[in-house]
C-alpha cells in the first residue's frame, strides 16, 4: 500500500497544482490561518507527511542505536529495523526510477515512425535527464537534436519531415519524426569533457568512442557541466 501511494505522490501534487488555477479550490485548500493552531497545514502538507516518513525513521533509529550501548538487548532489533529501513528506501526509489522511465518512453514513443522503435533502442537503464541541443558534424554545421540519457546509454534524437498523402484529393503534408540512436557510454573510450572550440559561442560536450567523436553544444555552462557530470557517473557505474 504504501508503495503504491509513493509511486503516486507526484501525480496527485502535478493534480492539485492544475486545480489550484480555481479560485474557489484554493479558498477550500488553504483556508485561512488559525493562529490559535500552529500545526494547521494546507493539503500538500499533509499529503507529503507520509513520504517523509521512511526518511525520518531512518534518522531515528540511526539516533537510536547512537545512544544504545553494545550489550543492551535491543542493539540487533535496532539495528535490523534500520537494516529493513534502508533497504526499503533503495528499492522504493529504485522502482520510482523505473516507472519514471517507462513513463518517458510513453511520452515520446508516438513521436517515432515505427511501433516499438524507440524500446528496441532502449536497454535496461532508467531514465535519467532529458535536453535539447546542437550537434555538430566535422564541418562545424550544427542540428537541433532531443538528448535523453540512461543509465546505460545517451540517446541522441534529431526531427525529420516526412511529407505524407492526406486525405482522397492527395493534398501533401508534413509529418514530423524523430530520427534516434543509441550511444552505448559504455563504449565511450574516455569520460565526457568540455568542448571549449565550440561554435557559435556554445557550451560544447565532446564524447570520445573508438571510431568516431561527437560533438554536442548546451546551451549554458551550468547544463554543459551537469551533462559531463552524469554521463560520467553513469560511465563509471557501468565500469565498477
Amino acid at each position: 500500500m504504501y508503495g503504491t501511494y509513493f509511486h503516486g505522490y507526484d501525480t496527485a501534487v502535478a493534480v492539485i497544482e492544475r486545480c489550484r488555477k480555481n479560485s474557489e479550490f484554493r479558498r477550500a485548500m488553504d483556508p485561512p490561518a488559525d493562529p490559535k493552531d500552529a500545526r494547521q497545514l494546507n493539503l500538500l502538507a499533509y499529503l507529503v507527511t507520509p513520504i517523509q516518513r521512511l526518511p525520518r525513521y531512518e534518522l531515528l533509529l540511526k539516533d537510536l542505536l547512537r545512544h544504545t550501548w553494545l550489550e543492551h538487548p535491543d542493539k540487533q532489533t535496532l539495528q535490523s529495523a534500520l537494516d529493513s529501513i534502508r533497504l526499503s528506501i533503495v528499492d522504493l526509489n529504485e522502482s520510482k526510477k523505473k516507472d519514471s522511465t517507462k513513463k518517458k518512453v510513453a511520452q515520446y514513443q508516438d513521436k517515432f515512425r515505427q511501433p516499438g522503435e524507440l524500446e528496441s533502442l532502449l536497454g535496461e537503464g532508467n531514465f535519467l535527464c532529458e535536453a535539447t541541443a546542437k550537434s555538430y558534424d566535422e564541418s562545424g554545421k550544427s542540428s537541433k537534436v532531443y538528448l535523453a540519457l540512461f543509465e546505460d546509454q545517451l540517446l541522441v534524437s534529431k526531427r525529420s519531415n516526412d511529407l505524407i498523402k492526406d486525405g482522397i484529393l492527395g493534398y501533401r503534408k508534413s509529418q514530423r519524426y524523430f530520427d534516434a540512436r543509441g550511444i552505448f557510454l559504455a563504449q565511450m573510450e574516455q569520460p565526457a569533457e568540455a568542448w571549449d572550440e565550440a561554435p557559435d559561442k556554445s557550451f560544447g560536450l565532446k564524447l570520445v568512442f573508438k571510431n568516431k567523436i561527437i560533438r554536442l553544444g548546451l546551451k549554458d555552462g551550468i547544463e554543459r557541466n551537469k551533462w559531463v557530470r552524469d554521463i560520467n557517473s553513469a560511465r563509471q557505474k557501468l565500469k565498477s
